[in-house]
């Protein structure tokens, strides 16, 4: 039986520093946690711009279902 994730939100989210038109960010996704029992998982999520100046951090959660086919 296949899992597929779903969104349940965003936690802790800060905006760190200004993203102006024409920056280029960077997006760092780590996997912090696994709750097996609750079928959950959590990401770090770090954003740099060009210069390496950290802009956005936040907590990405998930819920693995069960995929209906």
């Amino acid at each position: 039986m296949r899992r597929d994730p779903g969104l349940l939100g965003y936690d802790r989210i800060r905006f760190l520093a200004p993203v102006f038109f024409g920056d280029t960010i960077t997006v760092d996704y780590r996997i912090s946690a696994i709750d097996t029992d609750r079928r959950r998982s959590s990401g770090d999520v770090r954003i740099t711009n060009q210069d390496g100046t950290l802009v956005a951090v936040g907590t990405h959660i998930l819920k693995w279902v069960k995929n209906p086919s």
